[in-house]
Formats: C-alpha cells, structure tokens, sequence
C-alpha cells in the first residue's frame, strides 16, 4: 500500500506540473515510455523546466518498478504458502488481498466464530436494537483493521462489477443494492462474508478442487 501511495503521488505531482503549463495527460498514462516524449513535444521547455520533467518521470518510474518488484515476490509467497494460495478461492480475492489477509488476521484460531472477524475488521453491519433492552451498535466506519477493511471493499467491488449471473455473491448484493438504493451499503454488505471465507480457508489451506464458477490466476499487475 505504501509503495502503490508513493506511485500515485508521483503522478500527481507531474499531472500538477504539467497543469501550470496548461498540458493535460487526459488519457494517455504518464507510466508509458511515449508519455515522456509527447510532453517533451508540446512546447519549448527551458533547460531548468527539462530536469524538472526528467526528475518527475524519473521518480515515476522508479516507484512503478518497486511495485512490480514487490508484487513479484508477494506473488511467489502466495503460491508457497497454503494458507494464501487457498484465500485465492474466494471470489474477488487476489494475491495481495489474500497475503495481507494472512498477515493481518494471523492465527485464525483465536477468532471464535465468523463473526468475531468480522468485527475484527470493522465489517460488521450496523443494528439498532429498541425496546427494553435498548442498543446500538455502529456499522462500518472508523473500527477495526482499517487497512484490511479496504482491501476487502476493493474486492466486494470487483465482484460488484462481475456480469449478471456470474455468482450467487454478485447478484445477491446487487438485489440488495435494489432495495436499499444505495451502492456503497451493498459493498459493505458483500464483505463480511468474504471475510468469513477467508477464515476458512486460512484455517484449511489451499484445497485441490476449485469452486464452482470460481477460476483465480495470478496475473503480473501491480495493482492487483
């Protein structure tokens, strides 16, 4: 996460010099060898404005090259480890998502039940109980395992964007999305169970057989 921030902010930080000078990328990605080039051709850069720009890409680049790097190798963890290889079968999961789950939740053991993780990771729907035994319990919000918690939104997404049909998760949070007319209560909501997956297959390992309709493969994106 912290290698994936300093990309981000490097092409921020060219985008923003760029815009003093009226040059927009659109959407041409600043990652591209070309991008360097093109912005060299819009105008006459003085010297002093050419190692500016040189320097940006210069830092682009090498944070874009830590990524791969880092990527790679959490990749060759997770097909070594079993406990990682075996979260993979949880749809929406990837190899970051299922080596920081390892990480984080540790020994699954000491969570009793589901729903223990799932309030460990502040994923747990907010309640509002009246009557005699008044209680309120708040959703998800500012508890729990925050940086676990987003990669688990991120993944609820992915399966949020799959098509019509292609799970029972999918189309179950977007009938929910229906009701509630919200999207982000849906992504909230297709997360506790993916959480609850995880669990298992941290505790079981990596089985031979896939899930129906599940296929995961690792590919070299750093973002992934």
């Amino acid at each position: 996460l912290v290698l994936a921030e300093a990309e981000t902010r490097a092409v921020n930080e060219l985008r923003g010099y760029l815009t003093q000078f009226q040059i927009r990328l659109d959407k041409l990605d600043p990652r591209n060898a070309k991008a360097s080039e093109w912005v060299l051709g819009q105008r006459d850069w003085s010297p002093l404005q050419r190692t500016l720009l040189t320097q940006h890409f210069e830092r682009l680049a090498f944070a874009v090259s830590q990524c791969e790097a880092l990527y790679a190798a959490i990749c060759q963890e997770v097909l070594t480890d079993p406990a990682m290889a075996g979260c993979l079968r949880v749809l929406g999961i990837g190899p970051v998502n299922a080596f920081a789950a390892v990480a984080v939740i540790g020994d699954v053991g000491r969570f009793s039940s589901p729903g223990k993780l799932v309030n460990y990771l502040g994923l747990h729907p907010g309640r509002k109980q009246s009557g005699t035994g008044k209680r309120l319990q708040p959703g998800v919000g500012n508890r729990g395992r925050k940086e676990m918690r987003c990669l688990l939104v991120q993944a609820a997404q992915a399966v949020m964007r799959q098509k019509a049909g292609a799970s029972d998760l999918r189309d179950w949070g977007w009938s929910l999305f229906m009701r509630k007319g919200n999207r982000n209560v849906a992504v909230a909501a297709v997360g506790p169970p993916q959480a609850q997956q995880k669990k298992q297959h941290i505790k079981g390992g990596c089985v031979t057989q896939p899930a129906p309709k599940h296929k995961h493969t690792i590919k070299q994106n750093p973002k992934g």
